[in-house]
């Protein structure tokens, strides 16, 4: 029992059947989230099951939706024992935690959920938990800030001195790293999700994410760890990119997501004594701008004061900017910058790199930006002209260039009747185009889209932290086959 257990919560015993059947061999367990099913379900489907299964049950103050009786637990607890389940999952601190001193107690893991991610709190909950009979432990504190991650790897170690079978990660976006490092810290699982929008807890990725993406059961000492940095991260494509690049060149290496809005938390997570020593990271939102601050060296696109691409050697960062050569190439591919009138909505490390970029190429460039004191200050340190955002309907321009999140959850920049120019490059992205790309498209207007722009500048990136060629084709095809799942 060592691996990803994969974690299927559904609320009718044909969707489970219909999961189990389908779940990834390479798994090690399989849990039956048990919230919504009967005593005589969970027995038929682990009867039918064929694979070890572990059997949870978790009520509303445990995270789950169970709201049964402890006697109507129990009996779904015990059917799955009398069934073949390899395991039943009790917490700690409820009613039938009686179950890892009796008996039952080969056959159940004991888990607690949510205690504060220090060592001092999780260092007591081991110490009582090791004193039951219990086959396993499971102890999932939550994170507030990525260095409080030392004290779940700490744990594990003591768990190893022990002789304690022990699992353990954090909940929560800014634990959810952890969750890819675990096992090669010494748990003995890491949940995934069966599918998007059915986690059994926050922060979980799915299992098809552990095990391809992330291939958390793969990972070794010679594996190389690259990053992504910033907030929020959930969801997004760049881990899957870099790892098709890494699959097609044979490449042992894993992208991390670090989800976080303090650098310094970043660095001391990342440093070469840290947590998780990285070769290099990507940065986004909202770290572009501090990071280029931190860098002891920038390249030439990057000297416009942000940087989305940190290289890290012999104590120092090395920054680059990808998204400002990324966006000139495909601009390129539909007009000449020289001469045009560019309009660039926003006043952050995206807006600040293509501005840049866009004057050196000739454009004239006006940035337009909601925090008008933000934008002012912005353009006059690149030498671009500002206006604030309401100013930009009445505008005329040749490129615009959309460098917000906005559009991401269906909000308009800018209205059909607005866009009279030639060409529009919005760097948001989402499952489905933005208000702004389609009203573009419709308008009849050249189109450059947030994921044309993410491929683009991540091709790039993979170059820079790997110092290898990468491979376009199969990176720019994982994309699509993302995008293509998000939507369906």
């Amino acid at each position: 029992m060592r691996g990803v257990v994969h974690s299927i919560l559904e609320e009718t015993p044909e969707a489970v059947a219909r999961r189990l059947a389908e779940s990834p061999p390479a798994c090690a367990l399989v849990e039956i989230r048990a919230d919504g099913l009967r005593a005589g379900d969970v027995a038929g489907l682990v009867a039918r099951a064929g694979r070890p299964v572990v059997v949870t049950v978790r009520s509303p103050e445990g995270g789950g939706s169970f709201d049964g009786s402890t006697e109507e637990k129990r009996a779904i607890l015990y059917a799955a024992l009398d069934a073949g389940s390899a395991f039943v999952d009790v917490e700690w601190d409820g009613p039938l935690r009686a179950l890892a001193f009796g008996p039952q107690a080969p056959r159940t893991i004991l888990s607690h959920h949510g205690a504060p991610c220090d060592a001092s709190s999780l260092t007591a909950l081991f110490d009582a938990m090791a004193g039951t009979k219990a086959h396993g432990l499971k102890i999932v504190p939550r994170a507030t800030r990525p260095t409080e991650l030392r004290a779940v790897r700490d744990l594990l170690e003591r768990a190893r001195g022990a002789r304690r079978e022990l699992c353990s990660f954090a909940v929560g976006s800014t634990g959810s790293w952890s969750r890819v490092v675990a096992l090669s810290w010494g748990s003995w699982g890491v949940y995934g999700a069966a599918a998007r929008g059915r986690e059994t807890g926050e922060g979980q990725f799915e299992t098809r994410e552990l095990l391809d993406v992330y291939r958390v059961q793969e990972i070794s000492e010679s594996t190389r760890f690259y990053g992504l940095c910033g907030t929020p991260l959930q969801g997004s494509p760049s881990p899957e990119l870099h790892a098709a690049g890494y699959r097609a060149l044979g490449l042992d290496a894993v992208y991390v997501p670090i989800e976080s809005g303090d650098l310094d938390e970043v660095a001391s997570v990342v440093s070469e004594d840290g947590l998780l020593p990285l070769l290099g990271f990507g940065v986004t939102i909202p770290l572009k701008e501090l990071a280029a601050k931190r860098c002891a060296q920038l390249d030439a696109f990057a000297a416009c004061g942000s940087a989305n691409t940190v290289c890290l050697g012999h104590g120092r960062w090395e920054g680059w900017n990808t998204d400002a050569p990324a966006a000139l190439a495909l601009i390129r591919k539909h007009l000449d910058p020289r001469g045009s009138q560019a309009a660039v909505v926003g006043a952050g490390g995206t807006a600040r790199a293509i501005a840049a970029a866009l004057k050196e190429a000739g454009a004239f460039v006006t940035l337009y930006s909601r925090d008008i004191s933000r934008g002012d200050a912005t353009a006059s340190s690149i030498g671009v002209a500002s206006a604030p955002l309401a100013a930009l309907p009445r505008a005329p321009w040749d490129l615009l260039v959309q460098a917000t999140p906005a559009g991401r959850n269906g909000e308009e920049v800018l209205l059909r009747r607005h866009l009279d120019g030639r060409l529009v490059l919005d760097a948001a992205y989402g499952a489905e185009p933005t208000p702004l790309v389609r009203a573009a498209r419709a308008r009849g207007l050249a189109v450059v889209d947030g994921l044309d722009l993410l491929a683009a500048q991540a091709i790039l990136q993979f170059e820079r932290l790997t110092g290898r060629p990468a491979p376009m084709e199969a990176m720019v095809a994982a994309l699509g086959t993302r995008h293509s799942s998000s939507s369906a």
